[in-house]
């Protein structure tokens, strides 16, 4: 399993990928691996670190910490993880109504994304409701 939900870390087989396409959406950006880094967790290196790691060790890349870099980026964790085509433009069109609804949440602000949520969460019951 290349996620170790028990250390909340992904390996390093899966950083190449994930760190590939950190820095197509860099390049993309203007913008460096640093100043990302810095925005998303506060250090500056963070993605330096993820690169640096040796391939027996964890790259200490955490699910709060990819969601951070991806949000800075303004792309969806789903696609940062390696999912889907690598070019962003075609993942985001390869379901137009999903990828347009991806792109406007990530334009929100924090306020906006929980007040999203709550809307959605009346529409859609919960994984607890649904089980019942």
């Amino acid at each position: 399993m290349p996620y170790d939900d028990a250390k909340r870390y992904f390996h390093r087989m899966d950083m190449a990928k994930i760190l590939k396409r950190i820095d197509a959406r860099i390049a993309e950006l203007r913008t460096s691996r640093s100043a990302v880094s810095k925005k998303a967790t506060g250090s500056t290196d963070t993605i330096r670190n993820w690169e640096r790691r040796s391939d027996d060790q964890a790259a200490g890349a955490t699910i709060p910490k990819l969601q951070s870099v991806a949000d800075q980026l303004g792309v969806p964790l789903d696609w940062l993880l390696g999912n889907g085509a690598d070019d962003l433009e075609e993942y985001l069109g390869s379901n137009d109504d999903l990828a347009e609804l991806i792109a406007l949440y990530h334009r929100m602000t924090v306020e906006q994304r929980k007040q999203f949520r709550q809307i959605v969460s009346v529409l859609a019951p919960s994984r607890d409701e649904e089980q019942s």
